[in-house]
Order: structure tokens, then sequence, then C-alpha cells
């Protein structure tokens, strides 16, 4: 089984459902990011099933850089199925 997690990566509660998620041997579990991901994430979660949403030297309207973090997270999404 799958499950994506989507939250701030560097918040201790996601780390920790990460943590209690992956270890359970029947469940894979995938993150997406809003902020980033602490050093600790690299033991718990493979890099290839991470995204991180945060877009840093963008410019233009919030909205359409929130628009843009959507369409990756659609993808990621549908990369967890």
């Amino acid at each position: 089984m799958r499950i994506a997690l989507i939250g701030d990566g560097e918040s201790p509660h996601v780390l920790k459902w990460a943590r209690t998620l992956g270890g359970v041997p029947e469940v894979e579990a995938w993150v997406a990011s809003s902020r980033g991901f602490p050093a600790g994430f690299d033991a718990v979660v493979d890099p290839a099933r991470r995204l991180l949403l945060r877009r840093t030297g963008s410019h233009g309207p919030a909205a359409l850089v929130w628009l843009s973090a959507l369409a990756s997270l659609g993808r990621f999404l549908r990369r967890c199925r």
C-alpha cells in the first residue's frame, strides 16, 4: 500500500508520521512538503518518493506560483498510484 503525506516536511509531526508509516512493511510512504525536508528524512523516505513544493526564485503573482505547485503535486500523486 502507498500512502502520500502532504504537509510541511520540516514539521516534527510529518517526520513522525513518515517514520511510523515507513516502519510498516506493507506501506510505502511518499511525502510532499511545502517548505523542505530536514536531514532526518533521508533515512526515512527515499528522495525519489519526495516532492518539494516550495518555489524559490519564482517571480510573478503568487497565484501562478501555487498553480504551478499544484500541477507538480498532481503529477507526484499520479506517480504514487
